[in-house]
């Protein structure tokens, strides 16, 4: 709280207007751990969609990205000449252990055998899936077995900026809370 490099660093990073700033309390063990669990559970972010809302799931992304969220974002984040499947299981690991799982259900990702997949592999990992339901869509009942214990998110048919906004918002206190 002293050091002069610490109060310039700090002012700086306010500056920059990042949305997550943790301050860590060094003298009190208790709030550390919390500050550092809330640090862990805000590592990553995988977003399984259908390639037809694939327009919607950029936004989304790119929303999240604002909120200095790291994401996986097929096929952004899929390098040439490495397995995609291998990468992409590696990424939802990853997201399933430090931070969440997206599940975009729209129309279109309810028949997608591919984003049923990605959900029950995020399932089976214990990751923290946070399905967002796009419309009025009637779910699958494989689909909805893996989300029986989520916190569903309702977006519009075609969400506003303001509406993706304050469901982050509201994901971001959930992954933080938890």
């Amino acid at each position: 709280r002293k050091s002069k490099w610490v109060t310039l660093e700090r002012e700086y990073i306010t500056k920059t207007n990042k949305k997550k700033i943790i301050v860590v309390e060094l003298d009190d063990n208790e709030a550390t751990a919390k500050a550092l669990q809330k640090i862990r559970h805000n590592l990553r972010v995988f977003i399984s969609y259908s390639k037809k809302d694939v327009t919607l799931a950029r936004k989304i992304k790119d929303k999240l990205e604002e909120k200095d969220y790291l994401t996986f974002f097929a096929p952004d984040d899929l390098p040439i000449g490495v397995s995609h499947t291998r990468t992409t299981w590696k990424a939802i690991s990853e997201a399933s252990q430090n931070g969440c799982v997206i599940v975009l259900i729209t129309a279109n990702s309810v028949n997608s055998n591919l984003v049923f997949y990605e959900l029950e592999f995020a399932w089976k990992k214990g990751g923290n899936i946070i399905p967002v339901m796009i419309g009025d869509v009637k779910i699958r009942h494989d689909i909805s077995y893996c989300l029986h214990r989520s916190q569903f998110y309702k977006l519009s048919e075609n969400p506003t900026d303001e509406e993706i906004e304050k469901m982050i918002d509201d994901i971001g206190n959930t992954i933080v809370n938890k």
